[in-house]
């Protein structure tokens, strides 16, 4: 004989795990404890590093608008990965509104879009090659 829909043997559990295991609770949390002069020292070197590679690279120092958009770049990283800290790691309490699931999954989608859309337009402002020379088509 055939059990009712609604019977405890037809039911699906769900398997997503309500809560924040431990050692991911604890690396957001470190992540949202940086001190602000550390990430700044630490923003400033690899800006440093960036500029050298591109000035050997290229064989020329990066412009204005290369660098403006490589510290950007690299800001914008640092904020997806402080909101995914906040979403996708902790469950901060304020949240009500949204479930566990769907903070974890924005959480995840800030990380994946932002971070990695930063950090290639980091790459790409400092670390492409020297551009081919342009020639002038009307000068024949």
């Amino acid at each position: 004989m055939a059990e009712p829909l609604g019977h405890p043997s037809t039911t699906r559990v769900s398997t997503v795990p309500t809560e924040t295991p431990a050692w991911l609770d604890g690396a957001g949390r470190a992540i949202l404890a940086c001190d602000l002069g550390e990430i700044a020292i630490y923003s400033i070197c690899v800006m440093v590093a960036l500029v050298c590679i591109a000035r050997i690279k290229r064989g020329r120092w990066p412009g204005a608008l290369e660098f403006g958009g490589g510290l950007l770049a690299l800001l914008s990283a640092w904020t997806g990965l402080v909101t995914a800290a906040n979403l996708a790691f902790i469950n901060p309490p304020n949240c009500n509104g949204l479930s566990h699931e769907t903070q974890r999954l924005v959480g995840i989608l800030v990380l994946a879009v932002l971070v990695f859309y930063s950090l290639w337009q980091a790459a790409w402002s400092f670390l492409r090659r020297k551009p081919a020379p342009q020639t002038n088509p009307l000068h024949l």
